[in-house]
């Protein structure tokens, strides 16, 4: 059973994210809010995030594509791409108990402290990225994409602990080996718990691969469709059969009772015991990075924070 807790808002939001028990919502016009207190800023926004002990909030404006990060009552610090590159994606994450700031671009991943220094890139090599999410408490990305030339989902998921940091190996090429990496015809994966993570992969039109096909990432669920909760090592420790479809890099989450699927202005919660599914009327809005707590709207404007 969900237990679930209305939170107050300043306004109906159209973007919202809860984290260390504060609150940051932004209207569907230019405006955000901080625990009832108004953001100075200017622009639509893309995308809103908190560190997980809430301490620090960022905002991706859409024009122009920009980060600005709020660390307490300072002024915010805007991240910019030198190169006029424009932003995907942005997000906090933890390296040895510091936040830091992930910002997505389509070829790599570039970290950042709140006050704005860089410490380090990450480079995706021959993957398009589009999205990314923290999981694993914050501790480990999932980055959503592509192989160049591929049609089908790729998902690669790193520690942070394994990166470099204050530029040494600036760039460096991420080896898909390194952690948990999957591809399919769907894919969409997301947190669970503070070590592992949950992937919903389609692989119906799945065939062996042949000795001479190069695939950089060779999915070990092959034909397999539905759910598994893995290691950030890539150890499968469940698999749960699909009773609801998840959409391509759909909002998804798992919790040691339930999993989670955003589907259509709706929640499917599916049981980890016996797969049943009961959908609640609620539109996602973010979740956790250990995602135990996720925060939702109701038809009629309300926000709820569901315990998983």
């Amino acid at each position: 059973m969900l237990i679930r807790e209305r939170v107050q808002s300043v306004i109906i939001p159209a973007r919202a994210t809860w984290s260390g028990g504060r609150l940051l919502v932004a209207d569907s016009v230019g405006a955000a809010w901080l625990d009832g207190t108004a953001l100075p800023m200017q622009g639509k926004v893309r995308a809103v995030a908190l560190s997980p002990s809430g301490d620090h909030a960022l905002v991706v404006r859409e024009h122009p594509r920009t980060v600005l990060v709020w660390s307490g009552s300072a002024a915010p610090v805007e991240l910019t791409d030198t190169g006029g590159v424009d932003c995907l994606d942005a997000t906090f994450v933890v390296r040895e108990a510091e936040p830091l700031v992930a910002v997505l671009y389509k070829h790599e991943v570039v970290l950042h402290r709140p006050d704005g220094s860089l410490v380090t890139s990450q480079a995706l090599g021959g993957f398009a990225a589009a999205s990314i999410h923290p999981v694993a408490g914050g501790t480990a990305l999932a980055v959503f994409g592509a192989e160049f030339g591929e049609s089908r989902d790729t998902v690669i998921v790193f520690a942070m602990n394994e990166l470099p940091v204050d530029g040494a190996g600036m760039g460096r090429r991420m080896r898909f080996t390194e952690g948990l990496a999957d591809s399919a015809h769907l894919l969409a994966c997301g947190p669970a718990g503070a070590a592992e993570v949950i992937v919903y992969r389609d692989g119906d039109d799945e065939e062996p691969l042949d000795e001479d096909d190069g695939r950089a990432i060779v999915p070990r669920e092959w034909a397999f469709t539905g759910f598994y909760i893995a290691t950030l090592r890539g150890e499968r420790r469940q698999r749960i059969a699909a009773t609801t479809a998840a959409a391509r890099d759909a909002w998804i989450a798992a919790s040691e009772r339930h999993i989670v699927v955003a589907s259509n202005h709706a929640i499917d919660v599916i049981s980890r015991i016996d797969s049943s599914c009961e959908r609640l009327e609620l539109q996602w809005l973010s979740v956790t990075a250990t995602g135990d707590r996720l925060l939702a709207k109701a038809p009629d404007g309300t926000l709820h924070l569901l315990e998983l």
